[in-house]
């Protein structure tokens, strides 16, 4: 029978066309400079980031270099921590973290994991290799040795100090050093033996390890949080900054083939130090970052320096730059404000991105406490305010190199995390704190806590419309009445999902507030709740961030995308059905364009809508006639034209039936009827659409018609190659009325089209009035369709067979044999069917 509601893909919504439409662009932008771990190879540098693995070249006239991207073994989520490369070999090893040890000969990859070969862990930190060619992993269940075949691993039953370890090296003795935040192994290869290090034990100031490196005099040297520490036979030295250095914490180490050690000192920058004397290299030098992560000294003497702005190489006043120019300056993204200038703001947790529609500017603080944005807001002047772990941080809209600082010195906060920050319309300040809430008005805080009714000392969001005061916290929600003074308490007792909310947010369109916790989404509107959760359409109820469109609401989720809800309708966007980059979007603000700017743990992604005009309609073919074709029996149609003038654009004409004259607007594909009666009954009103042909094709042969002596209206339209459908053009039309051939003989006439990969057509005559039964075998002669009639009519008669079988099963693609038996006539047809 008919299946009402499959539509056929003839009558594209481009036949119709004729507004412009909306259509939504996506452009996704991450940090490469991010890097958790790289490695040396020349003037190569392999770089580990959140967005991927890269290989950077170094390239004349492009201070940044290029860039070559391998992310087709190693997953963009997996934090490569370390990387080694063998010249002998030509081989890279990365220790990749959550994935095992890998392997790159410069044409095939190799991993090794735990599921699957003797490695314990999966969670790699640190490798270095023997003058065995061993190679020695440290991971996070202890130390491994891998021969290239075997894995020899080792605990602390074996002697280790700790089953955590971090750092390894391997000294001219071959004894493998190995740091920890408990402090120092060593192993030795000839005595099979441990020896641990502790601060009750040795000289070592701190128990944690930031890094190892060995000199030419095979001196082992040590960085920890309270002084560099050699160690060379059993005599210790510890350099603090008394000894010259800028500050006692070291956080990396190496040292280069003259025995000068390059320290990185966090907020200092890097560090040439001889014991003797210091040199430090800052940024108004050239370094990219005085937030140092890692340090790598190549075999020409350059040191390269790894930092959330990049990578960069410094040999003898000499700079090299890796860097992308393009992105936020980290890729866990937490808050995103746009100004009234139209740039865009991303606060993260390694500094702030500013995005101007063209250029990228980066502000990052010598401070990293100063760096991570936790809350985002911006005032009347324009002003962006940003809470962060070192205070309040205001940046003014036209110098951002001078923010004005709001601390523990100067204002009464118990402490310079801060949570939340919100500037209200009428030029207050309210930042959420350990404390309660901070008002700062005409320059005078006040503190509003739990001895004035609020729900919690502990606030961790705060929205304000100038009158009251909504605060967030983990224990429920106050509403401060600034005019009265009265506090209003929410919690789970009179109208919340959760007492843990994370985020509320003002809809200045309507004054609404919104409240974001684990277990969905509120809106407060004059005392009135409205719950969105996972049962009224949200992928989930562990909201994140809000952002507010003239006629819609956004909210991102932990997992699963972001949902805009309009109209009461929620549409949902994730990786798998959209262009956004994570199933984890932090925060989303809305442009005054329409365009949506999401903040994510993996970037930042942006939703544009563009108006698109239609694209212009193909040339119809002409001169389009209906006329009788040559048959037995002359129950057939030809349809013929002059192609369309684009014909060489095209991909096909599809070519269309009805006994009435007006085009339908629902036209059906004839496949979708199960027999000629059901055609002849919707041709009365509905438009029939036969089968297409291909460009370059001037004719169609309808074999299908159901009645002689009947009027039948046919239409031919012109398809381009990217589905954009002409007018449909009528044939000169007239009765296609042939008197049929008498008398009949019986006749199996064939299948139209043959081969077939959808439908075919199966034209029979009948001598005379009998029961008939037309079957299909298979050329093994099993029966899989038939299909029976009982006192048919003589003449000429069609079925459809559509390609199952009795079952309804879709057959195989092969031969299949038509027959046709009535009395003790039979007549037989080879078929080709192709899926």
């Amino acid at each position: 029978m008919y299946r009402k509601g499959i539509v056929a893909l003839a009558l594209m919504v481009s036949v119709a066309v004729s507004a412009f439409a909306q259509e939504e662009q996506w452009y996704n932008f991450s940090n490469r400079n991010d890097v958790f771990g790289f490695g040396v190879e020349g003037h190569d540098i392999w770089s580990g980031t959140q967005s991927g693995l890269y290989k950077w070249h170094e390239e004349e006239g492009n201070e940044n270099g290029v860039f070559e991207q391998y992310n087709d073994f190693i997953p963009t989520d997996m934090y490569v921590n370390c990387m080694l490369y063998d010249s002998d070999t030509g081989d890279r090893w990365f220790g990749v973290e959550g994935f095992g040890l890998v392997k790159y000969d410069g044409e095939d990859w190799a991993r090794w994991d735990a599921e699957e070969t003797g490695l314990p862990n999966n969670w790699i930190w640190d490798i270095a290799f023997d003058a065995y060619d061993n190679l020695w992993i440290a991971h996070s269940s202890g130390l491994s040795k891998f021969d290239g075949e075997t894995f020899t691993n080792y605990t602390t039953e074996d002697g280790l100090l700790e089953n955590y370890c971090y750092h390894v090296e391997v000294d001219a003795a071959g004894v493998v050093w190995i740091g920890g935040y408990s402090g120092l192994s060593s192993f030795s290869t000839t005595q099979n033996t441990f020896h641990t290090y502790t601060t009750e034990n040795s000289s070592l100031p701190d128990s944690s390890i930031n890094g190892i490196t060995i000199d030419g005099y095979d001196k082992k040297w040590f960085a920890t949080s309270k002084g560099l520490v050699s160690l060379l036979n059993s005599d210790w030295t510890v350099y603090t900054m008394w000894d010259d250095l800028p500050m006692s914490s070291i956080d990396a180490l190496d040292v280069d083939q003259n025995n000068i050690l390059w320290l990185a000192i966090s907020g200092f920058g890097l560090i040439r130090y001889d014991t003797v004397s210091s040199q430090t290299i800052s940024t108004g030098d050239g370094l990219l970052s005085n937030n140092i992560d890692g340090i790598q000294v190549g075999d020409d003497g350059t040191v390269w320096t790894s930092s959330g702005m990049g990578i960069c190489g410094y040999n003898d006043g000499d700079w090299t730059y890796y860097r992308s120019v393009d992105g936020p300056v980290s890729n866990y993204v937490s808050k995103v404000v746009i100004t009234p200038d139209d740039n865009v703001w991303f606060g993260t947790d390694s500094g702030i991105t500013i995005y101007d529609g063209e250029n990228w500017e980066h502000i990052v603080q010598d401070n990293r406490d100063a760096n991570r944005v936790s809350d985002m807001a911006v005032d009347n002047s324009g002003n962006v305010w940003t809470a962060t772990d070192a205070g309040i941080y205001v940046y003014p809209y036209d110098d951002t190199d001078n923010p004005t600082i709001y601390t523990m010195d100067n204002a009464p906060f118990p402490s310079n995390y801060l949570y939340c920050v919100d500037p209200g319309p009428d030029g207050s300040s309210w930042v959420g704190t350990s404390d309660g809430v901070k008002s700062l008005i005409n320059g005078v805080w006040t503190t509003y806590n739990s001895s004035n009714g609020l729900v919690s000392d502990y606030v961790a969001s705060v929205a304000t419309d100038g009158l009251s005061v909504w605060c967030g916290s983990y224990s429920g929600v106050s509403r401060l009445d600034r005019i009265g003074g009265d506090v209003a308490t929410f919690t789970t007792d009179n109208g919340l999902l959760s007492n843990a909310v994370y985020d509320i947010e003002l809809n200045s369109n309507d004054g609404s507030y919104w409240l974001v916790s684990d277990s969905g989404l509120q809106r407060n509107s004059g005392g009135q709740w409205n719950n969105y959760t996972s049962a009224e359409g949200l992928p989930e109820d562990g909201i994140t961030g809000i952002g507010f469109g003239p006629d819609s609401v956004w909210c991102g989720s932990w997992h699963s995308g972001a949902t805009r809800i309009k109209n009461g309708e929620t549409t949902t966007y994730n990786p798998e059905n959209s262009g956004i980059g994570s199933g984890s979007v932090t925060d989303i603000e809305v442009a005054a364009d329409g365009s949506v700017w999401f903040a994510t743990n993996s970037g930042i992604s942006l939703l544009c809508y563009v108006t698109v005009a239609p694209p212009e309609p193909p040339a119809p073919p002409t001169n389009v006639t209906a006329t009788d074709a040559d048959s037995d029996h002359g129950h057939m149609v030809a349809v013929k034209w002059m192609l369309s003038q684009d014909d060489d654009k095209l991909s096909n004409y599809w070519v269309y039936r009805s006994r009435n004259s007006e085009f339908s607007d629902n036209p059906v594909d004839i496949s979708e009827f199960d027999s000629i009666e059901e055609i002849d009954e919707f041709e009365e009103n509905g438009t029939l659409l036969l089968g297409s042909v291909p460009n370059g094709t001037d004719h169609f042969v309808d074999v299908t018609v159901p009645r002689n002596n009947v009027a039948y209206h046919f239409w031919v339209v012109a398809v381009a190659s990217d589905g954009t459908a002409g007018k449909p053009v009528p044939a000169t039309w007239g009765e296609v009325s042939v008197e049929a051939a008498t008398p009949y003989s019986f006749a199996l006439d064939g299948n139209h089209p043959n081969p077939f990969n959808a439908a075919t057509t199966i034209s029979f005559t009948l001598e005379r009035s009998a029961d008939a039964t037309l079957a299909i075998y298979n050329l093994a002669g099993q029966k899989v369709r038939t299909f029976d009639m009982d006192n048919a009519a003589p003449g000429m008669h069609s079925m459809l067979w559509d390609g199952r079988a009795d079952d309804g099963v879709t057959v195989s693609s092969g031969v299949y044999i038509a027959r046709l038996v009535s009395g003790s006539m039979t007549a037989s047809h080879r078929m080709l069917y192709v899926k």
